[in-house]
């Protein structure tokens, strides 16, 4: 069977912090590197990263390394064309490639670069927040992944590498018989809870308690699963329900969606592959989306705001 037995990786924000953690704690330190540049690896040099208060450090990736057997991209959906940029020169002809983004279109893109058939299915599961200089975490985190399609006993070679490596690891994991199925449900509830968050500027609690916000939350998820049918993937009233009740009834009530954090931190967000994904694929099949759209134009606004602020801080 393939063995993985170390990983690179590209990103090390609430989700890649997490992961990377599991990994140093339950393999080695020695099995996790990571892709950095310019300040960003002056920083990890210096301080390395913080996860659950604990401090780990760092060992950059370098060019004269052996590519890598695992790499596990996980930024922003922004920053995905860079992250694949610094990347690239570790991708080898047997390197397996997760990247647990929002959204449903990476696994694309990457495929397109690297070749379709070293890239797996992901979405992760995370209630973290920022807390100085790392993050904390709190509820354990999930990795969701596989092919499109997966059946029990007789997964593919990198999916069974994958697995193995994750259960030495320690990391929680899912593999659907539906990946795709399961991916854009993943999406339809981020359109949901994450814009109504970020909208609002609510918590998962206020958002459970507020009828009003949770009619927009069902509002946007039964507009991403029309575009979900419409691309060929069967998403409907169960699966929103699933999803409103696991998310909002499992999560710490003062807990922040990404997307709130982003806009309380002043960051761009990830309005363009949530709201405008669906916006877009709905213009495609002639299907009316009017609460996406309404929180693709109130974010941006946000963001421009936020564009406007950067530029008078520099002069």
């Amino acid at each position: 069977m393939k063995r993985i037995d170390k990983v690179v990786f590209a990103g090390l924000g609430a989700v890649g912090s997490a992961f990377f953690a599991k990994v140093c704690d339950n393999i080695s330190p020695e099995a996790a590197r990571a892709v950095a540049y310019g300040e960003r690896a002056r920083r990890y040099a210096e301080n390395g990263l913080t996860h659950n208060g604990r401090k780990y450090a760092v060992t950059l990736a370098g060019a004269d390394d052996a590519p890598a057997e695992l790499l596990f991209i996980s930024v922003k959906n922004t920053q995905l064309g860079d992250a694949i940029s610094d990347a690239a020169k570790f991708v080898g002809p047997d390197t397996v490639i997760i990247a647990p983004l929002n959204g449903v279109s990476s696994e694309k893109i990457l495929g397109e670069r690297f070749g379709e058939e070293k890239v797996l299915y992901s979405y992760a599961m995370i209630d973290a927040e920022r807390s100085g200089d790392g993050f904390v975490s709190k509820g354990a985190e999930r990795i969701t992944f596989g092919d499109a399609a997966n059946v029990p006993g007789h997964y593919s070679e990198n999916v069974e590498a994958v697995e193995d490596f994750f259960r030495r690891a320690g990391i929680n994991y899912e593999i659907p018989a539906d990946m795709k199925k399961s991916l854009w449900r993943k999406f339809m509830m981020n359109c949901g809870v994450n814009q109504v968050s970020a909208a609002l500027g609510f918590t998962y609690g206020m958002m459970n308690r507020s009828r009003t916000a949770g009619g927009l939350v069902k509002a946007s998820m039964e507009e991403a699963a029309a575009v979900a049918r419409a691309e060929g993937v069967p998403l409907g009233d169960a699966e929103i329900y699933e999803c409103y009740r696991a998310l909002l009834n499992t999560v710490a009530p003062n807990g922040k969606t990404s997307m709130f954090q982003d806009i309380e931190a002043g960051r761009m967000t990830e309005v363009d592959a949530f709201a405008g994904t669906v916006v877009a694929l709905a213009k495609k099949h002639g299907i009316a989306v009017p609460v996406n759209s309404m929180f693709l134009q109130m974010i941006r606004a946000k963001e421009e705001i936020f564009a406007i602020n950067r530029a008078v801080e520099r002069g």
